[in-house]
Parts: structure tokens; sequence; C-alpha cells
């Protein structure tokens, strides 16, 4: 969640908004607790509205896969990439 909330905070800052503003706490959390790792998952989020799915999605998933590549948890097969 750190990774996210860095991202959170460095985004809201270009956008001189508050980072609670773009994504509350509550998101960070769901967005761990259920792994999202690919689009349609954010769409069942909350407070992700589709405006923030195609605003910010593709970051957001970029910075989580960051921290499941960082640990190690993520093999590639043949056509696919799972979480152990």
């Amino acid at each position: 969640m750190a990774l996210l909330q860095i991202w959170r905070k460095k985004q809201a800052d270009k956008e001189g908004i508050q980072p609670s503003h773009l994504l509350s706490d509550l998101s960070l959390k769901e967005l761990v607790d259920k792994n999202v790792l690919v689009r349609k998952q954010l769409e069942g989020i909350s407070g992700f509205s589709l405006h923030k799915v195609d605003r910010y999605g593709k970051a957001i998933l970029q910075e989580i896969r960051k921290y499941y590549l960082s640990q190690q948890h993520v093999r590639t097969l043949k056509g696919g990439t799972y979480i152990q």
C-alpha cells in the first residue's frame, strides 16, 4: 500500500489537490486486499468512477505490478501472468 500512497501523493501534488481527494485510503486498501491487476477490476473498487479508471487506471496498475515484481510474487507462463 505504501507504493500506492506515494503515487497518490505525487499525483495529487501535480494536480494541486489533497491526496484523499484523488483516492481515499479505503480505495487504496481495497486495491491491495482484492489483488487488483487488470483495468476491469478497478471498476469494482469503491471511489473508482469510470472517469478515474480512465484517468488513473494505467498508472495505478503499473504501481501494483511494480510492487509484485519487486516481491517476486509474479510468474509469467505462456500467454499470461499470475500471482502466487
